[in-house]
């Protein structure tokens, strides 16, 4: 077996105390930041802590750890799974994607490229607790449980989604799991299995029954914090995280250019044996195992000059441990010298099954940094462990690693409670080569890219974050790892710079969303590329302003969608690969229960009106919807018709269901086979296009067809003004009709035409059949609404109006592009508030009308009126039971204004407050006197304020 050191190329973290990368894992380190606190509100029920019996003290020890935040959170667009599958994914295997991917960018690899590679995946973690909550509620049962709970999935999904094809597993090993994935990551590359490896380990609290077994077993601190090697030793606190790296043999990563944190001499593990119990330590298989590891690499014990320990902070674990190390150093360490000591859980807690990565990334860093971090919590030595007669010396500062001209050497030890020992020795990287002579500055050209302009920006400003803190000789390293070495999204950046300094000052100017000289910024569609001619690239003799422009002319082709090849823009040749800020995923929520979306950073502002008219658009937008609602999307704002069915994170199970709607809505059945193929979006409209020519005119669904029924039917009342600036849509309430706007345009300003929506059934229209279903009405509306919408537009919708207002709004903007002006709604809790309404409340029964609709007696003891009003009634009642709430990720960009009746009994001002959560816009709450009819009440003072709302001056409040 080859023993070729391995070479650690790339990282990516997450650990306590806001250490998302391993730069701000870094400073936490130097710093000696205790990244312990208190238990997070929304992570547990604090009650579940004191059901065991009472007088229990110890449950406080439960009360604090070292916690992730955002762990229900996750990009689930970015890597093509599907809210749907999302929701029901441990967040365990979301962190170990998001880690990876990060890694891999911290590599300089693409990871599209390793695509059908022999790249290998291992992945430790242990614990399931996010499917005992699911378990919890039979309504989280669905076709996704399994694979999104089952452990080893974290290792293969990763491998699916990158297109891996080396060994992919999960190791459960306890709290050696990650430290044994990292070993059996190397014996796949010592062997040949694999070429490239990502080992990773991952590890989440979501329970507290975990926590309460190990309190009642003696195992968790009173104070919560390790202290490890300590005499105050008396436990550990339980932590999460997750860590990965990118291996790869040390001969590839020098010829490949890579950055080099450390390299790994050799690796081990065994197990405790019988014991003096199961999860007792066994000094003895210790010592072993570090002899083991040690011999292997050709290493002596004194030439290792620092050891990261397990150490948990127990006195007994510790004890044991500092014995065992002490034995085998003193087999040949130098008099008068100490191995250095100490362990990473003292600043961010036992991770148990991450445990072992935390530990592998701190020894690459201080590898790397030639600097050794202090071991927190240490005042009085353990006085089980003899330190005045073994070689050892725990870290107490900041110190510099300077082994007097030997090579950096350092252990890594993972010990499981179930018995199995890990160990991992760590070297220096091997040098860098000579830096090349310090040249004049030239133009360099940096080029960034994301999936949404919103993240652009983001990644913009972490980049000048980055750059406005680097040395101008390391710029053309910069430049060609950020060019060379990143994923290419479709929202493209390109600018260029002399000094690092420049570049910042243009990124961070685009950041706050200013458009300076020199920056290339566009949308470009993936595949639709050409390539650049050999003309574009400046060559060695071209002057400073000639390569400059000619930088800038390629900048613009590359935002354009133009192939560049990088090599030929690195200078000197060096082609070094450097870490850099990695993606900003734009995390959404998906658990079990709703949550209102987050504001986006950068509001998209309203596109040009560009209303579907062909029956083709149509088609498109109903396959779309149908898409979307498979894979329980709530926004079309990144949808993109080019991609394929799987980048959208559609599987097979999906796909059948996709089929059944098109069946059941369409009668054209596809067959799997051609699903299975993963078109796109487009392709599955020409194909469904093709079998509809192929049908007879009349089985074409009239949804898909023009609207039905003549325009004056559906806007009735309506005062014709041709040169109106703006039209305002009106929305009746249940059982009403649009007579009830006959007379507001006459209260309104002239450049307004007010076109009142008559639904089907009542008044003129008694004789046509109502409408039933929601969602068939808001489609039903948006074609015959669709010819008006050529100019701004703004919708008022009152009681069950409010819900087709805004329901509307969301669908003319997702589908089409199309923004009111500003939403008006009226008497109507907010929409999350309504399915619990409707439950609670009866279907309608005659006696009500009196208070809601404000029908007087004398007509209500009318039968023949009542024969004729009641359909109406019924079916409205019908439509509002229909309706569906579902959280949208973007919301209304638009100014929102909401009345109420000061007497109204359907909703008050506190249902009607809750409207607010539903757009970027500005937020008005308006009360008239008057009952929920109240725009009949107080109709003039409601019409003067829509005045002053729509007048051209004041288009918001």
């Amino acid at each position: 077996m080859n023993r070729e050191p391995i070479a650690i190329v790339g990282m990516g973290c997450r650990f306590p105390g806001g250490a998302d990368s391993p730069g701000q894992f870094w400073r936490l380190l130097c710093d000696g930041v205790d990244a312990i606190s208190d238990l997070p509100p929304a992570r547990w029920n604090l009650a579940d802590l004191d059901t065991l019996e009472a007088g229990a003290s110890e449950m406080k020890h439960a009360r604090r750890g070292g916690f992730l935040e955002q762990v229900d959170r996750f990009d689930a667009e970015f890597f093509g799974i599907s809210p749907r599958e999302a929701a029901t994914m441990d967040p365990q295997q979301r962190l170990v994607l998001e880690v990876a991917w990060e890694a891999l960018e911290d590599a300089c690899q693409v990871p599209g490229r390793l695509a059908g590679t022999r790249t290998g995946v291992f992945v430790g973690l242990s614990s399931f607790d996010y499917y005992e909550l699911l378990m919890a509620d039979g309504r989280n049962f669905d076709a996704y449980l399994g694979t999104g709970n089952t452990n080893c999935v974290a290792a293969n999904r990763l491998s699916y989604v990158l297109d891996l094809k080396g060994p992919s597993l999960a190791v459960d090993a306890a709290c050696s799991s990650s430290l044994v994935a990292v070993h059996l990551a190397c014996q796949s590359l010592w062997n040949g299995e694999s070429d490239l490896c990502v080992a990773a380990g991952v590890h989440v609290m979501l329970s507290p029954r975990i926590t309460m077994s190990f309190i009642k077993a003696g195992m968790m601190a009173a104070d919560g914090r390790c202290k490890t090697f300590d005499a105050r030793a008396d436990g550990y606190v339980r932590s999460e995280g997750a860590g990965a790296l990118v291996l790869k043999p040390q001969s590839s990563a020098l010829v490949d250019g890579n950055r080099i944190y450390a390299v790994i001499r050799g690796s081990g593990t065994n197990h405790n044996g019988r014991s003096n119990g199961l999860s007792a330590p066994n000094p003895r298989a210790q010592q072993s195992l570090l002899r083991q590891v040690w011999r292997q690499a050709d290493v002596l014990p004194g030439q290792v000059q620092y050891v990261e320990a397990h150490g948990t902070g127990t006195a007994l674990g510790d004890a044991m441990e500092g014995k065992a190390l002490g034995a085998v150093l003193s087999e040949g360490y130098p008099g008068g010298r100490s191995c250095l000591v100490g362990s990473v859980k003292t600043n961010i807690g036992h991770l148990e099954a991450a445990a072992g990565i935390a530990g592998i990334i701190k020894v690459a860093l201080a590898l790397h940094h030639r600097q050794i971090p202090p071991n927190l919590h240490f005042e009085q030595p353990n006085p089980h462990i003899p330190f005045e007669r073994l070689p050892l010396q725990v870290v107490r500062e900041l110190t510099p690693w300077e082994p007097g001209g030997e090579s950096r050497l350092a252990g890594v030890s993972a010990f499981g409670f179930g018995g199995t020992n890990a160990h991992l020795l760590l070297q220096e990287a091997p040098p860098e080569p000579a830096a090349p002579p310090i040249h004049p500055p030239i133009p360099h050209l940096l080029t960034l890219t994301a999936r949404s302009d919103a993240a652009l920006r983001q990644l913009a400003v972490r980049f000048a974050d980055h750059l406005g803190a680097a040395h101008p000789a390391h710029l053309p390293d910069i430049c060609f790892s950020a060019n060379a070495g990143r994923t290419r999204f479709a929202f493209r950046l390109a600018l260029v710079a002399e000094h690092p300094a420049e570049m910042a000052g243009l990124l961070a100017a685009f950041g706050a969303g200013q458009r300076l000289p020199g920056l290339h910024f566009g949308h470009s569609a993936r595949r639709r590329t050409t390539d650049v001619g050999d003309e574009a690239y400046p060559g060695p003799a071209s002057s400073s302003v000639e390569r400059r422009r000619m930088l800038e002319v390629l900048g613009g082709q590359f935002v354009a969608g133009s192939a560049v090849e990088w090599g030929r823009l690195a200078g000197d040749g060096r082609m070094r690969r450097v870490s850099l800020p990695t993606y900003p995923f734009e995390r959404q929520r998906h658990w079990m229960a709703p949550e209102q979306p987050p504001l986006p950073v950068h509001p998209t502002p309203a596109k040009v009106p560009q209303p579907p008219h062909s029956p083709r658009d149509r088609l498109a937008a109903y396959v779309q919807k149908q898409v979307m609602d498979v894979l329980k999307l709530h926004s079309a704002q990144t949808f993109e018709p080019e991609r394929s069915l799987s980048d959208l994170g559609l599987d097979s199970l999906m796909l059948v269901e996709l089929r059944d709607h098109f069946t059941r809505d369409l009668q054209v059945t596809l067959s799997p086979a051609r699903l299975l193929r993963n078109p796109s979006i487009d392709e599955l409209v020409e194909e469904l296009s093709k079998h509809l020519r192929e049908k007879a005119p009349a089985a074409q669904p009239q949804r898909l067809g023009d609207a039905p029924v003549q325009e004056t039917v559906w806007l009735a009342h309506r005062l014709h003004r041709p040169k109106a600036r703006l039209r305002l849509f009106c929305f009746h309430h249940l059982g009403g009709g649009a007579s009830v706007f006959r007379q507001w345009a006459d209260a309104l300003p002239a450049d307004v035409e007010v076109c009142p929506v008559q639904f089907p059934g009542r008044e003129e229209r008694i004789a046509e059949m109502p409408l039933t279903s929601f969602c068939a009405a808001i489609e039903l509306l948006a074609q015959v609404l669709e010819p008006h919408l050529d100019r701004p537009f703004a919708l008022y919708g009152h009681s069950m109006g409010s819900l087709v207002g805004f329901e509307l709004a969301h669908r003319l903007g997702e589908h089409h592009g199309l923004q009111p002006e500003h939403l008006f709604v009226g008497g109507l809790w907010a929409p999350q508030l309504h399915a619990a309404h409707m439950a609670n409340r009866p279907a309608w029964q005659s006696e009500t009308l009196s208070t809601l609709l404000e029908i007087p007696a004398a007509l209500r003891t009318e039968e023949q009126f009542m024969a004729q009003l009641w359909p109406a009634i019924e079916a409205d009642d019908r439509l509002c039971r229909s309706y569906s709430y579902q959280e949208r990720t973007c919301l209304l960009g638009c100014p929102l204004t909401v009345f109420g009746g000061l007497q109204d009994r359907v909703a008050g001002r506190e249902e009607l407050t809750a409207w607010n959560r539903h757009t970027n816009g500005i937020f008005r709450l308006q009360m008239f006197p008057g009952r929920h009819l109240f725009l009949n009440d107080s109709r003039d003072a409601l019409l003067k304020v829509l005045a002053r709302s729509l007048a051209p001056a004041r288009s918001v409040y």
